[in-house]
């Protein structure tokens, strides 16, 4: 395979799981929000955004430093080098993670009774969650030691199918028992236990990984001192990504957030194709700046870029086209929630078009500067958020956060050109615009005729006619050859279960 199939086939494979996995964790939310009701929903968005936080810190970069490390090395020669890298890794996340896990319910208290003003069932939820810490911490950088690889099927296994199949399965079941914190709290608790037990059983298949390696490795301080940088990278990035959410209940309540977490899940399943497509691009990204092939690396970031934007818009499309009846699937509350859910597709669309960039920063050293990116978003989307918030609710938090996406966005890609030259706008970019343009006024022609009918009907026409339409709009404008060998190497799935 060439690196556009290549590239295919790992996304693809990434892109199906994490769609899988992000219908599923919306159908989590779905329960919770429909039989649970909306102040559950919003203590368990607080708790979920808080201890997401701390996992962050807990990690300590070294996902992103076992990601760069492992894939710099060759599984078939050098599997012991590898094993002692993510030895090293889950050592020191693990040492991290259960001492972040003692101080956080230390000052679990303080958080949810003085801070947020909140009331005990966030207590109760914000405990177990940060007793299943060190078990989040420790799955989440092992598995990246497998993304590493190239090989992104265990990941997508540990991350985008069991966790949240289990959320669902146990969600759905323990309805017949409780409608409280408990349908929160439990298969969140037996997700992350079973996560890890799939995770070790994947880490010996691969690299012959016992329990042993990682009590006797030693830390390894260059990794550690390519990782810190960047966990401060993600930590601010996680703050960002949840800034909306804390603040909301900071200025208003959990029920604000209940209503405002349905439409930040919603906008984020339109992010399961920059995951995919990340997921991969990212390692073979540091392996092309390993080799100093700046062109090919300059070609893979235009093609990420590309098809990000082209898988991404329809979805797009449609949440500006029906947002009242996307709403509804949570219950008739959440319908005032539309706009929010437009003003974030766009903020998330914006997000995809600019994502490319980001790996290009960090991969070729300049974690400085993306760092400094990194603080300009969260100090550009505090400020946004404390002016916009008290004046206008939820609707000034989906405000801030489409702004400063907007704008940080724009200034990566800057960055990218003035350093490397490279420019994600290339000509073939028109048609998926084009596309998604004569999409978007075919479905508004067709929504009086269709929003009269239920729900599920409506929602349905509008999925397979907006993704039918815009595919044969697609395929009348020809792909480009790079495209081409990108949708050649969709179909080498055949050896998704060898090796």
């Amino acid at each position: 395979m060439n690196l556009a199939q290549k590239f295919a086939k790992e996304s693809i494979i990434s892109l199906l799981g994490v769609v899988f996995g992000n219908i599923n964790r919306y159908l989590f939310t779905v329960i919770i929000a429909r039989w649970t009701g909306i102040q559950v929903l919003g203590l368990y968005s607080l708790a979920n955004s808080i201890i997401m936080i701390v996992e962050s810190v807990a990690k300590l970069g070294l996902e992103r430093g076992v990601l760069r490390y492992v894939s710099m090395l060759d599984l078939a020669t050098e599997k012991s080098k590898i094993r002692e890298i993510t030895a090293s890794a889950l050592k020191m996340t693990g040492i991290a993670s259960l001492l972040l896990s003692l101080l956080l319910i230390l000052f679990s208290g303080w958080l949810v009774f003085s801070l947020l003003n909140e009331e005990e069932a966030l207590h109760s939820i914000l405990l177990m969650f940060a007793l299943i810490l060190p078990l989040n911490a420790l799955t989440n950088v092992g598995v990246f030691a497998t993304q590493g690889l190239k090989l992104l099927k265990y990941k997508v296994v540990v991350t985008q199918i069991i966790n949240p199949m289990v959320l669902v399965i146990g969600g759905a079941l323990l309805l017949f028992f409780w409608s409280d914190i408990k349908v929160v709290i439990i298969p969140v608790t037996i997700a992350a236990i079973t996560s890890i037990i799939v995770l070790a059983f994947f880490l010996k298949k691969l690299l012959d990984f016992k329990a042993w390696n990682v009590i006797t490795a030693s830390w390894d301080k260059s990794l550690l001192a390519y990782s810190v940088p960047l966990m401060f990278i993600g930590i601010l990035q996680t703050v960002m990504h949840w800034m909306d959410i804390l603040m909301l209940g900071y200025f208003t309540d959990a029920a604000q957030v209940g209503l405002y977490h349905p439409a930040v899940r919603t906008a984020g399943l339109m992010q399961a194709v920059i995951l995919s497509m990340m997921s991969i691009y990212a390692p073979l990204a540091a392996q092309l700046f390993g080799k100093n092939d700046m062109e090919g690396l300059s070609n893979l970031f235009k093609l990420t870029a590309r098809w990000s934007i082209t898988l991404t818009l329809p979805i797009a499309v449609i949440f500006l086209v029906i947002p009242n009846k996307i709403m509804l699937v949570f219950g008739a509350e959440y319908v005032s929630s539309s706009m929010v859910l437009m003003i974030l597709a766009g903020a998330t669309f914006i997000q995809v078009i600019g994502s490319a960039a980001t790996p290009i920063i960090t991969i070729t050293g300049h974690t400085k500067l993306s760092l400094l990116n990194s603080i300009i978003a969260l100090v550009m989307n505090v400020v946004l958020n404390i002016f916009l918030i008290p004046l206008y609710g939820i609707i000034g938090a989906g405000l801030a956060t489409f702004i400063s996406i907007t704008l940080i966005g724009l200034l990566r890609n800057i960055e990218v050109y003035y350093l490397f030259k490279m420019n994600l706008f290339s000509k073939p970019l028109y048609k998926p615009f084009l596309a998604g343009l004569i999409l978007f006024l075919i479905l508004n022609l067709m929504k009086p005729l269709i929003m009269p009918f239920h729900t599920i009907i409506t929602g349905s026409i509008v999925v397979i006619s907006g993704f039918t339409i815009y595919g044969l709009i697609l395929y009348a404008l020809k792909l480009e050859p790079e495209d081409a060998d990108y949708v050649s190497g969709i179909i080498i799935l055949k050896d998704l279960v060898k090796k």
